[in-house]
């Protein structure tokens, strides 16, 4: 739903994504609140088919930038502030990271107790990516008195299948030009969902980030690619439907 909800806004404004020329100008926003701006950071020879370079600044949801007041789970009590432990205790073992760089690199946003789940909001910090992820731990197993076998079965079933792993093994990303270029090559001036930076099905797994790009409004044909981060290669440029009739 999120990568073709952008292009019914795109059709109903009218706005085009297309090379704009020597300034590159031009640009199109998604359905998300991200825009994307071609020959983003300068002129002169930039590639006016690249497509901007990152930003949050329009992402609508949880803050990418927490403002320190749940750091490492400080916000959270009571209840959640025992299934927080658990689960940072196990996140940081599965990561494969020291405790101090562990926190270095994991942001806290938000620690609540929400009707039978216990939410942590985070922000992951990957070289220059900053990637929300967020862990519901059901609390339907509980018994009226949590136990902490109950506690750490409800966390590792939550975590099963996260990479972890790969988060923790992943220091160093490609440069967002080469990032960029990947998605250029694909399609000029496609639109790029920096806010949805997330981790990626594959083999092996990966950071990827997806984009949408209009071949041919009229004609329902749109491009859809996702390229990996850390490599700054492409993993897939396809041809999709721009919406769904």
């Amino acid at each position: 739903m999120i990568k073709y909800g952008l292009f019914f806004v795109v059709a109903m404004t009218g706005a085009i994504v297309a090379c704009s020329g020597t300034d590159g100008s031009t640009g199109s926003t998604g359905s998300n609140g991200s825009t994307s701006s071609s020959g983003a950071g300068g002129t002169g020879g930039a590639d006016p088919c690249l497509p901007g370079d990152v930003d949050y600044s329009g992402c609508s949801g949880s803050t990418f930038f927490p403002d320190g007041s749940c750091a490492k789970g400080a916000c959270a009590t009571g209840l959640a502030a025992q299934v927080f432990a658990e689960w940072s205790a196990q996140s940081r073992t599965a990561s494969g990271l020291s405790e101090t760089a562990f926190w270095e690199r994991v942001l806290i946003s938000k620690v609540q107790d929400s009707g039978n789940f216990i939410r942590i909001e985070t922000v992951l910090l990957v070289d220059w990516a900053r990637s929300r992820e967020a862990f519901s731990i059901d609390k339907s197993g509980f018994s009226a008195v949590p136990t902490a076998a109950e506690i750490q079965k409800a966390v590792a079933f939550t975590l099963l299948g996260f990479e972890w792993p790969t988060f923790g093994a992943l220091t160093q990303l490609a440069s967002t030009n080469d990032v960029r270029a990947a998605f250029a090559a694909c399609q000029c001036d496609i639109n790029v969902d920096w806010c949805h930076i997330r981790f990626r099905n594959g083999s092996p797994n990966f950071l990827g980030v997806d984009a949408i790009g209009i071949v041919d409004m009229a004609a329902n044909k749109c491009k859809d690619a996702v390229v990996d981060v850390a490599t700054g290669i492409s993993n897939s440029c396809t041809d999709v439907p721009c919406g769904i009739n």
